[in-house]
């Protein structure tokens, strides 16, 4: 069974020791770690605002990874998005799920006309994951984070939700294959 669920009290400190684990925060634009205190204050902004969700995705109602929905634009319909799966021992084809109830949400709920995400020039397997799910990359940001004594990339991609529409029954059916399952309820 697959579910998003918002982010809550319970999760806090799971999400908090994924997010600072050197495998995920070296792809994170911001790669500080992050504080407890930090952690908390993100968390009680998040409640207070309406441009954001972040949701833990949930494998068998085990929390495996987190999406990020930041800067819902409402009136222009769109919004960006971030996504890491933090269990390092999941089933293959979970990220494809997870991508695929994930989008499809922001595209239904948020009737979103597209989504823009930012990938740093190195992070190959997520500039990978981005064009499986339909994604196109639309520009370059030269330089624009400092790792390691140089400059780094950010990759631009952007979803449109008729790009979606055309790909997500193939999204949703390689993720199945993926994970070994031929035939699979729908269970939102």
């Amino acid at each position: 069974m697959f579910k998003l669920m918002p982010i809550d009290e319970k999760t806090l400190k799971l999400i908090l020791q994924w997010r600072n684990e050197k495998r995920i925060r070296e792809y994170m634009i911001n790669d500080a770690m992050i504080t407890w205190q930090e952690h908390l204050n993100w968390f009680e902004n998040l409640k207070t605002r309406n441009d954001r969700e972040i949701f833990v995705f949930l494998v068998n109602h085990r929390p495996v990874g987190i999406v990020s929905f930041i800067d819902i634009d409402r009136i222009h319909h769109h919004c960006h998005w971030g996504f890491y799966i933090g269990e390092e021992h999941v089933p293959k084809g979970c990220g494809t799920m997870m991508a695929y109830y994930a989008l499809s949400y922001a595209f239904e709920e948020y009737k979103i006309h597209k989504i823009n995400s930012e990938v740093i020039d190195f992070n190959f397997k997520s500039i990978n994951y981005h064009k499986s799910l339909g994604f196109e990359q639309n520009g370059k940001m030269l330089d624009e984070l400092f790792r390691d004594g140089k400059y780094v990339d950010l990759i631009l991609f952007t979803l449109f939700k008729e790009k979606w529409d055309q790909v997500k029954k193939n999204i949703y059916r390689k993720g199945l294959a993926k994970i070994g399952i031929d035939k699979y309820e729908n269970t939102k």
